[in-house]
C-alpha cells in the first residue's frame, strides 16, 4: 500500500510538472502574439519604413512573394529602398504622387516581374532595377527623366535598358503612352 501511495505522489507531481510547463509556455505564445500584433507584424508580410514622404526601406516578415503597395502621399523611393526585399517583391504598385525613383531602389530585385510607373513619375535614378532578371513588362509614358536626361516615346526601349541594365533584346515589352 505504501507503494502505492509513493506512485500516486509521484504522478501527481509529474502532472503539476507538466501542467506548469504546459502554462508558462502558453504565458510565452501569448506575449510573443502581444508583441508582434504590437510592433505591425501580425498578419502582414511586409512593412514599409518611411521618412516623410520616402520610402526608405522595407522590413519582410515573410519567406513568401510579395506585393508592394506604395501608399499615395508617397513622393520619393529612396536609394536601395528595396534591398531587403530582393527575394521576395514580386510586384510593385505605384501610386499618382510618386516623381523620384532614386538610384537602386529596386536593384537585385530578381522576382520583379512587371512594373507600370505613374503619370506623376518625373525621374528615374541610375540603375533603379538594374538585375531585375524576371522584368518583362515595363509601362512608361513620354517625358521620362533618367539621370537628368529626358526620354521620349521614340526612347522607351533605350530608358529601359538603362534603368534594368539589360536591352530590349532579352524580351522586355515596352508599352508607351503619352501623358495626359
Amino acid at each position: 500500500m505504501i507503494t502505492n501511495f509513493k506512485e500516486k505522489i509521484r504522478l501527481s507531481v509529474l502532472l503539476s510538472i507538466v501542467s506548469w510547463v504546459l502554462c508558462a509556455v502558453s504565458v510565452f505564445l501569448i506575449v510573443f502574439a502581444v508583441l508582434r500584433w504590437e510592433n505591425g507584424k501580425y498578419g502582414e508580410e511586409y512593412k514599409l519604413i518611411t521618412e516623410g514622404t520616402t520610402v526608405v526601406g522595407i522590413e519582410v516578415y515573410t519567406e513568401d512573394d510579395i506585393t508592394v503597395v506604395i501608399p499615395e502621399g508617397i513622393k520619393v523611393i529612396g536609394e536601395q529602398a528595396f534591398k531587403d526585399a530582393i527575394n521576395n517583391l514580386s510586384a510593385v504598385v505605384f501610386p499618382e504622387t510618386l516623381v523620384v525613383i532614386e538610384t537602386g531602389a529596386f536593384s537585385e530585385c530578381y522576382k520583379l516581374t512587371s512594373i507600370a510607373f505613374p503619370h506623376s513619375l518625373a525621374y528615374i535614378g541610375p540603375a533603379a532595377f538594374h538585375r531585375c532578371m524576371r522584368l518583362t513588362s515595363v509601362e512608361s509614358f513620354e517625358g521620362r527623366l533618367y539621370n537628368g536626361r529626358e526620354y521620349g516615346a521614340e526612347e522607351q526601349e533605350e530608358l529601359v535598358t538603362l534603368v534594368t541594365s539589360r536591352n530590349s533584346e532579352t524580351g522586355i515589352t515596352v508599352s508607351s503612352k503619352a501623358k495626359p
